[in-house]
C-alpha cells in the first residue's frame, strides 16, 4: 500500500505542467497543440484514425464537441485506446467532468462522462468502448456513489474494469480483486472515510492511498487549492500504469 501526501503531490503538479494546462483554461497536447472542446455527434466511437494499440495519440485527438449518445446519455472525447469513465456524484452531472476530462483527452485518453451513472449505463458505455472503440483499457473514476456503482457493475462484469480511481468512495473492496487502485479523499470530510484504511484491506500489490487537507467531498476537492494537485495525481497515476 503506498500513501502520497501533498509535498509529494506538489512534485508531481510541477512534472507534469508542461504536458497539462490548468483546469481553467484551455488543454494543450504534449506538442502545445491546442485542445478543442468535444463535439456532438451520433453514436459511436468516432474516431477517424487508428492509434496503435498500447499508445496513446501524442496530439490528443479530441473531438470539438461533447459527443452525446443517447442509451445511456454520455458525453465522450475521442483519444487513444486507453479508456477513463467518469461517473459523477449525487447532486453534479455528466458536464461537471469536462474540465478534467478535457485534461485527459490532452494528453491522449479516451474520455466518457455519464450522464445515468447507475451500473447498466456504466456496463453499457464500456460495451461500446471496447466493442465500437477496440479500447485496451478501461480505468473508471468514481466520485462517492459513482465508486459504488463501478462495485455493483463488477458483480455481474468481473473483467469489464481494469483500474480504479475512488473519490470520496467508500466501497467494499473485495469487489475490485487485484486491480490496480487510488483511494483519494480529504482529512476533514466527517464520514469515517479513511483512504489509507481502504487500501491496506484491498487484495493486490498497487493499492494507493492520498489525503487532502479540507473537508469537500469528491469532485468538489477539484474546486479547492488542493483541485490541481488532485488532477496532476491522477494523470500521474493513470501515466505510470498505462
Amino acid at each position: 500500500m503506498r500513501l502520497m501526501r501533498l509535498s509529494t503531490l506538489l512534485l508531481l503538479l510541477l512534472a507534469l505542467a508542461r504536458s497539462v494546462s490548468d483546469t481553467g483554461s484551455a488543454a494543450t497536447a504534449r506538442d502545445g497543440t491546442p485542445i478543442a472542446s468535444p463535439k456532438t455527434e451520433s453514436a459511436g466511437c468516432g474516431r477517424s484514425a487508428a492509434t496503435p494499440s498500447g499508445e496513446r495519440s501524442p496530439t490528443a485527438r479530441a473531438v470539438a464537441e461533447p459527443e452525446l449518445l443517447t442509451a445511456p446519455e454520455r458525453l465522450a472525447w475521442v483519444g487513444g485506446p486507453h479508456a477513463v469513465i467518469l461517473l459523477h456524484q449525487v447532486g453534479m452531472d455528466m458536464h461537471s467532468w469536462a474540465p478534467q476530462a478535457s485534461a485527459l483527452a490532452g494528453v491522449g485518453y479516451t474520455v466518457v462522462a455519464i450522464q445515468n451513472s447507475g451500473p447498466n449505463g456504466l456496463k453499457l458505455a464500456i460495451a461500446d468502448l471496447r466493442q465500437r472503440c477496440g479500447v485496451a483499457t478501461v480505468t473508471v473514476v468514481g466520485a462517492s456513489i459513482g465508486g459504488n456503482v463501478a462495485g455493483d457493475a463488477l458483480r455481474s462484469a468481473p473483467e469489464a474494469i481494469d483500474r480504479i480511481i475512488f473519490l470520496s468512495s467508500d466501497v467494499d473492496v473485495s469487489l475490485f480483486g487485484e486491480m490496480p487502485k487510488l483511494f483519494v479523499a480529504s482529512d476533514g470530510e466527517g464520514m469515517s472515510l479513511d483512504p489509507a484504511a481502504l487500501a491496506r484491506e484491498s487484495a493486490g500489490t498497487d493499492n494507493t492511498a492520498v489525503s487532502f487537507p479540507g473537508a469537500a467531498h469528491a469532485q468538489e476537492i477539484f474546486a479547492t487549492n488542493n483541485g490541481g494537485a488532485l488532477l496532476a495525481l491522477i494523470l500521474a497515476w493513470l501515466d505510470a500504469r498505462t
